[in-house]
């Protein structure tokens, strides 16, 4: 559909020849095929035709008078319509197909012994489950912060699938099943992983090693470098091949489902040659299908609303927007899933220093990322282990303390008296498989009475490994390797360049990632601070650890 109208709008008597924006959108652009599914024209025919009304506006001033900041404002409404009508069209497509697949059910029905082959690892601790996604009994009441084992462990054997008996009506709603697309037979869900096991290494037999550039298309670093390091963590890689095994929807509109498939494709596949280019159209469509017209305020979908308008974003954001998806979209074991490798949970524990009551909270609630920051700090103490530090430690603040000697020490003060300043621990009563640090870069200033935003350019020591023992609630080492950066080029957090350094798979090299451009390097200095030539040094803004050793005792190796 974006094809048609694409093709007959009068972009090149507007502005004299095709810009290179509208050249992708015709580039990528699909036409709009004749469905036999009458709902599904039916229900896209409003929203068409508003949507061609409005691309036609955008090209209905005189070309003569049209100015460069008009010709930046069409653009920017067909990259915005393009989005809406690709969304739209993928829809369309999804609910024709599942009409199509109920038709062909309703004509040859599945039978009861080729519903029971259908194998979900509905009993794993991270694995698949049933369509609907229900957590099972066993998993309902397992405790948060329960002890598991180390991702460093041997896999063992894999464990038989458990199957999964579904009747026809879930099974009529299925166009994923087992990890693979109904209708094609596709495998989407990555492969070769071992049930219940997040694992920080990629396994053994993956089909390809390879890593791969993608295309940006304008303003896709921040995502391209995003999706780059997410790639190259292991224990992701593991993480989705086992969870959400089985959905009902498209994979255009499936975030879930659009990551799983990445993930499958980038490391089972060649590196595209020439001219080609490996496709993101699916995960882009999933994106922007999950992004509201009107986002909470304050949520994550929120922070990248501007995507449609094809607008560059803070890569930060765009990756908490995956990780919500991936967590939120399907609860039960998904969640579960989702927490077992992102999720840290901590709680708060000080003593007093008048009566040496010691006080703890409880744990609250489980988070994905940690936010860390080194600004102000003398060079000599501008590392991320300090900047970890500073979050588990906090000396600043006056909590009340309702111990007896401590309140009667408050009526002999009377009135005005204030309460000592106390120093307040976290310690994490669960560590994530996979810790995401963001390294804050950005920060606000007052200048003539206006709010101006500026970046931290000071270099921070990045610590190849972490020991985040001394935080645990019993002490016991955790050791995490650092297996990726996005790191940033630039002033302005929505301005300049992101880019990606990530850990090879032959785990003695790195490589850097600028979109479609892979450069290797066994410089550990570049991993750290990646450059694209000796004038353009990116600062580390995005830092990604993966947890190889927990409960051992092991000496950190230095960073030079």
């Amino acid at each position: 559909m974006p094809y048609n109208l694409l093709r007959f709008s009068p972009i090149s008597w507007v502005f004299g020849s095709v810009t290179p924006v509208e050249q992708v959108l015709i580039t990528n652009a699909k036409p709009w095929h004749s469905t036999t599914d009458a709902a599904a024209a039916a229900t896209d025919k409003p929203e068409r035709a508003r949507l061609g009304q409005e691309f036609t506006r955008a090209h209905s001033s005189s070309p003569g008078r049209s100015t460069e900041s008009e010709q930046t404002q069409r653009q920017s409404m067909i990259v915005k319509l393009a989005n809406e009508l690709e969304v739209m069209t993928n829809k369309a497509e999804a609910l024709a197909a599942e009409v199509r697949t109920r038709d062909a059910l309703l004509t040859d029905p599945a039978r009861p012994r080729e519903q029971n082959d259908i194998g979900t690892q509905i009993n794993s601790p991270v694995g698949g489950k049933a369509a609907a996604e229900e957590p099972s009994p066993s998993t309902s009441s397992r405790k948060t912060g329960t002890k598991r084992s180390s991702p460093s462990d041997s896999p063992g054997a894999t464990k038989p699938t458990k199957k999964l008996k579904l009747t026809n009506k879930r099974f009529a709603s299925l166009l994923k099943i087992d990890g693979k697309e109904k209708r094609t037979g596709r495998i989407i869900n990555p492969e070769e992983v071992v049930e219940g096991r997040m694992l920080n290494k990629f396994p053994e037999t993956l089909k390809n090693r390879e890593s791969k550039g993608f295309q940006n298309r304008g303003n896709d670093c921040y995502r391209n470098a995003a999706l780059q390091a997410l790639l190259h963590v292991p224990a992701v890689y593991h993480l989705l091949g086992n969870m959400h095994r089985n959905c009902n929807k498209a994979l255009a509109n499936c975030v879930t489902c659009a990551t799983q498939d990445l993930f499958q494709r980038y490391w089972s596949t060649e590196p595209p040659r020439g001219d080609d280019i490996f496709s993101l159209k699916e995960m882009h469509s999933a994106v922007l299908a999950n992004v509201p017209r009107k986002p909470a305020p304050g949520s994550n979908a929120e922070s990248i609303s501007e995507i449609r308008r094809g607008e560059q974003l803070d890569s930060m954001n765009y990756l908490q927007f995956l990780l919500e998806h991936l967590e939120n979209d399907f609860g039960g074991e998904s969640r579960e899933s989702v927490l077992q490798v992102f999720g840290m949970i901590s709680k708060s524990t000080w003593t007093c220093v008048k009566c040496e009551e010691y006080h703890e909270t409880a744990a609250g609630p489980p988070s994905t990322m940690l936010s860390i920051s080194t600004i102000g700090k003398p060079s000599d103490e501008r590392t991320i282990v300090n900047g970890v530090r500073d979050e588990f430690i906090d000396a600043t603040g006056r909590p009340r303390c309702e111990s007896g000697a401590c309140e009667q020490d408050r009526i002999d003060a009377g009135p005005g008296g204030i309460d000592p300043l106390q120093t307040r621990y976290l310690k994490l009563t669960q560590t994530p498989g996979v810790l995401i640090l963001q390294q804050k870069r950005f920060y606000e200033e007052i200048e003539d009475g206006e709010i101006v935003q500026q970046k931290y350019m000071k270099k921070v020591r990045c610590e190849e490994y972490l020991n985040l023992g001394q935080y645990t609630h019993d002490g016991s080492d955790v050791i995490y390797r650092l297996d990726a950066i996005i790191a940033h080029r630039g002033d302005e957090i929505r301005h300049g360049h992101y880019i990606a350094s990530v850990r090879a798979q032959d785990q003695d090299e790195y490589e850097v990632l600028n979109d479609r451009r892979i450069f290797a390097t066994d410089d550990n200095r570049t991993f750290y601070y990646p450059e694209v030539d000796k004038r353009t040094e990116f600062q580390p803004y995005v830092l990604i650890y993966s947890k190889v050793r927990s409960g051992v005792e092991v000496d950190d190796p230095e960073n030079d």
